[in-house]
């Protein structure tokens, strides 16, 4: 007779059986009055049986492989320009050797300047490109710098940031006022000249703002500039201070600002591309504002 052991449930509920094999004797009741009879041989016992083999374990499956994450799509610019002397500089007879000195040109977020977006040179005639420049974490706007022989570290508004309603960025407005992209240069002569007009040697090492309202072919008179409360100081055609309220027929002011904040030109009858921008200041450079009026 078979006797059946249930063991308990293991942690991977694997059942256990085994079994044992019994024999059973017969008892004969004794005879009286005559011989007893020869007792039977006790039968041999009968042989154990084999154990079963436990079953091999299962193999665990392999874990399933990540999807790989999507990439955001970067909104981007392209530029293409062409280094120039400032008009007024122009007007002064100045000019640069581009065949000769090679400039380096800078696209910059005014809100991360120690990361440049861009960084290239000049080719034998000025010119210079930019391809699929990052705009997605812009919150102004950005300028190109120019460095290089003969010139102080130039600024330039390049464009405008454009939103939609949620405040994401959609785009960049240049502001040049011409068709193509001009990054002007203030000369070292023009710097030292507006220095000594101005009675104030740190100057550039301080910065400032460099202002210029033009038809396109000369500056413009009476526009009136704000900048929040900053003080304007307008330029005689000798770039000296004017000392008035509004420019004078060379159409250029300079402004020390102390943070960046928005230009606005206004003259009765006059619109101007771009309307305002925002700009500022830093240690070294001058920041250059250009306004086209019609």
């Amino acid at each position: 007779m078979n006797r059946i052991m249930k063991n308990g449930l293991l942690a991977i509920c694997c059942l256990a059986l085994s079994g044992s094999v019994f024999a059973c004797g017969d008892d004969d009741d004794d005879g009286n009055g005559g011989a007893g009879g020869t007792g039977a041989t006790g039968g041999d016992g009968g042989t154990g049986g084999t154990g079963g083999t436990g079953g091999t374990g299962g193999t665990g499956g392999t874990g399933g492989t990540g999807g790989t994450g999507g990439t955001g799509g970067a909104l981007t610019i392209d530029v293409n320009g062409q280094v120039a002397v400032h008009p007024i500089a122009s007007a002064m007879g100045h000019s640069l050797d581009f065949a000769t000195d090679t400039y380096t040109v800078t696209v910059v977020n005014p809100a991360d300047t120690a990361n440049p977006l861009g960084t290239t040179t000049t080719d034998e005639t000025g010119a210079f490109s930019f391809t699929d420049i990052d705009i997605s974490g812009i919150s102004q706007g950005l300028v190109v710098t120019v460095r290089g022989a003969g010139i102080v570290d130039s600024t330039m508004g390049l464009c405008a940031a454009e939103f939609d309603e949620e405040f994401n960025v959609t785009g960049c407005t240049m502001l040049s006022p011409s068709p193509t992209f001009n990054a002007y240069v203030v000369t070292e002569e023009l710097n030292t000249a507006l220095e000594t007009n101005l009675g104030d040697d740190q100057l550039i090492e301080d910065g400032y703002l460099f202002g210029f309202v033009t038809d396109g072919t000369a500056g413009v008179e009476d526009v009136e500039i704000t900048m929040g409360e900053e003080a304007v100081t307008y330029l005689s055609p000798t770039l000296e201070d004017a000392e008035t309220t509004s420019t004078t027929a060379s159409g250029a002011f300079v402004i020390q600002p102390s943070a960046i904040d928005v230009i606005t030109p206004s003259k009765d009858g006059t619109t101007f591309t771009p309307p305002s921008q925002p700009a500022g200041r830093s240690a070294g450079v001058v920041f250059q504002v250009f306004f086209l009026a019609q």
